[in-house]
């Protein structure tokens, strides 16, 4: 007999969640959201819910694989006009540390990490993806589609899946989704709103200290080259920077790296 558990969703949003919009199926949040977007008046905020996903996708095109009915699949509407280009990996920054809070929400005292870029590890099994989308006019962001996909219910996962992990499996209780939800919107919110007022710092301290192996000493390849270092941060335009044992720092986009095996 499964029994049910629940946290308090926090504060009550001002606009991140306010309006949502639930599917039974759909290709990807994603997509319906983007199709949304073309529509005038859509209001910022909004979230997409979906039952399942028959296409959903993860960074570089990667699928999400997900149960129906058993996990959050998501994407809120955002309209950050005021953020400049070369600052937009702050917004998934802030994106990120949401998802990361949300974990720690309901599993509070695991060992909880955001894997460069966007993926959030629960005793460092995926938990959550992330895939964020920018329209970009004229050299302004006029609006972004971020796409979450958060295991809560799910405990058998296909073959092939990585190393997945979701809350129920960690915590042996069957979890409210929509608390879930509700939680994460609280601190998308709180999260969003310090990238608007300016507290870029809090952001990227934030980000850096909950970084997944930050200042663990390990073996990466770059191309053919294998080299020893350790992470010290992730800079404001969302590259890895990885100091060699020489104290030289190297910074590498997303797929431009990896730990060797």
């Amino acid at each position: 007999m499964s029994c049910k558990f629940s946290i308090s969703a926090g504060v009550e949003t001002l606009f991140i969640g306010k309006k949502q919009i639930h599917l039974n199926e759909t290709v990807s949040t994603n997509n319906y959201a983007a199709e949304m977007l073309r529509q005038v008046g859509t209001i910022e905020g909004t979230v997409i819910t979906a039952d399942y996903q028959s296409g959903g996708r993860g960074q570089r095109e990667r699928h999400w694989q997900s149960t129906p009915k058993e996990n959050l699949l998501c994407t809120y509407i955002l309209k950050p006009t005021w953020l400049q280009i070369d600052q937009q990996f702050l917004l998934n920054k802030a994106i990120a540390l949401a998802a990361h809070d949300t974990a720690d929400a309901f599993s509070p005292g695991s060992f909880i990490r955001i894997k460069w870029p966007n993926d959030i590890l629960l005793e460092n099994k995926k938990l959550s993806g992330i895939l964020v989308e920018n329209t970009v006019q004229s050299g302004h962001i006029v609006s972004t589609l971020a796409g979450i996909g958060f295991n809560v219910n799910q405990d058998n996962f296909d073959k092939g899946a990585g190393n997945p992990v979701s809350l129920k499996v960690e915590l042996g209780v069957e979890i409210d989704v929509n608390h879930v939800l509700k939680t994460l919107s609280s601190f998308l919110e709180a999260w969003y709103l310090r990238l608007k007022s300016g507290k870029f710092d809090q952001i990227e301290k934030a980000y850096d200290a909950a970084l997944w192996r930050k200042d663990e000493w390990q073996f990466w390849q770059s191309n053919d080259q294998v080299f020893e270092g350790k992470i010290v941060r992730c800079d404001h335009q969302g590259k890895l920077v990885i100091m060699d044992k020489s104290n030289q720092e190297f910074k590498f986009s997303h797929g431009e790296v990896s730990i060797k095996d």
